[in-house]
């Protein structure tokens, strides 16, 4: 028996939100992420987001250096 259709929907637009959220800043929430932490590995801000950062978002490990990633 086949999926109704409000079903199919609803877990398409979940999905959706997702992935968006999972590629989406951690502090702005607005901007995509960009920015790698390390020693940690997290990708967790934007460009303009990581400026003001110390530590991670995410592990709240101190920041020692910053890489600039290219999602495609």
């Amino acid at each position: 028996m086949p999926f109704p259709p409000e079903t199919i929907n609803t877990k398409t637009t979940n999905m959706a939100e997702a992935t968006r959220s999972h590629h989406t800043c951690t502090t702005c929430k607005q901007r995509p992420k960009t920015m790698l932490l390390l020693p940690c590995s997290h990708l967790a801000a934007c460009e303009q987001c990581v400026a003001d950062m110390s530590c991670c978002p995410m592990c709240s490990k101190t920041v020692s250096c910053v890489l600039r990633t290219f999602i495609i």
